[in-house]
């Protein structure tokens, strides 16, 4: 983990804010995972623009990925690679599947 600081006057945030991961880290991180790792079942909280998605159905084509994002600027039609789209807030929504593999910058 790190944490990086700034010196710059930050904005405050808000509980709904978007803040998206760049391709290569997310390919990075993706690519830290052992070779081994077969998900079936990937969930993807805040899900965003699908980002994290593309790249785990990359790795994975046949998982099963559930994105779950709150804004609704966001659909499944911007991210046809999720099998299931839940559009709610991923703190209190329903129980899906049971992940092999919880993704994302949420």
């Amino acid at each position: 983990m790190a944490i990086i600081y700034s010196k710059k006057i930050l904005r405050l945030r808000t509980a709904s804010d978007y803040y998206p991961t760049s391709a290569p880290l997310i390919k990075a991180a993706v690519n830290l995972l052992p070779s081994d790792f077969s998900p079936t079942c990937v969930v993807d909280p805040g899900a965003g623009r699908g980002e994290w998605g593309q790249a785990i159905k990359d790795r994975w084509p046949r998982c099963r990925l559930i994105g779950i994002e709150l804004f609704n600027k966001f659909s499944k039609e911007n991210a046809p690679h999720y099998d299931v789209w839940q559009a709610e807030n991923f703190l209190v929504c329903k129980p899906w599947d049971t992940p092999d593999l919880i993704c994302g910058n949420p």
